[in-house]
């Protein structure tokens, strides 16, 4: 455990330090240097808290194969401060995500070979995520969850008001998504998330162009306030004649 006073884990501070076991809360911290967590295999919860927390260092929590769940906010961006040394490489055995904090989610980029991608969920993609965002997040980021095909079930994003470009394209496991609060999205949004069958959005003013492209079990989407649908929006999803401007889609 880590006391009020202390701000900052240093480089390689426990670095291989097998007998780290359980739950690692890193309640006011606000910096973890590179490797500093790396091969610590026996944590299986990992706490990240404070808002203002930066961007982990390369490796950080590297090999970390025992972590299974993870609290951080969605303004860090967890890939990391080295892109091509993700901070979280390799944590393979995640199964629950749940966002905190307060505002705009980071936004990712495809970078070079999709580095800027390598998330501790893209890493954990193959198991079956939940995920869950708390009241004070407003953005979800453009490619946050791009081909996370982890993410599964009905996931609930009622606090966010904007939801970037790619943000939870290739999710194939989601089977719903409900925005309460969503007024804005980016383009190719969802695309590809081929199991989603219900969306809710009353509030969304416009689906943009490829927002729900290839979702094919999309079946019924409540839209009450969108007033346009961009191009392709509902190409070769299962909603017919949705592809144009109108108002009042449900």
């Amino acid at each position: 455990s880590f006391t009020a006073g202390v701000k900052t884990v240093g480089t390689y501070m426990f670095y291989g330090c097998t007998a780290i076991t359980g739950t690692v809360d890193l309640a006011d911290i606000t910096a973890v240097r590179g490797h500093a967590f790396e091969g610590a295999i026996g944590i299986s919860a990992l706490h990240i808290r404070a808002n203002a927390f930066g961007a982990p260092g390369e490796s950080a929590f590297k090999g970390c194969v025992g972590l299974t769940t993870l609290t951080i906010p969605l303004t860090v961006n967890a890939v990391g401060s080295a892109p091509t040394k993700p901070a979280f490489e390799n944590c393979t055995s995640i199964t629950s995500i749940s966002f905190v904090g307060t505002g705009a989610g980071s936004p990712y980029t495809d970078g070079v070979n999709g580095t800027n991608l390598k998330t501790p969920w893209y890493f954990s993609r193959a198991n079956v995520i939940s995920v869950s965002f708390g009241p004070g997040i407003t953005e979800i980021g453009s490619n946050t969850f791009r081909d996370c095909t982890g993410i599964a079930g009905d996931v609930d994003v009622s606090s966010v008001r904007t939801i970037g470009t790619y943000a939870f394209s290739g999710c194939d496991r989601m089977t719903g998504i409900t925005g309460n609060s969503v007024t804005t999205m980016g383009a190719h949004a969802f695309e590809r998330s081929s199991a989603i069958v219900e969306v809710v959005m009353p509030a969304l003013v416009s689906v943009p162009e490829y927002a729900f492209f290839e979702c094919a079990s999309l079946t019924n989407a409540t839209l009450t306030a969108c007033t346009s649908v961009g191009a392709h929006a509902f190409e070769r999803s299962g909603i017919n004649n949705v592809n144009n401007e109108g108002t009042g889609y449900s």
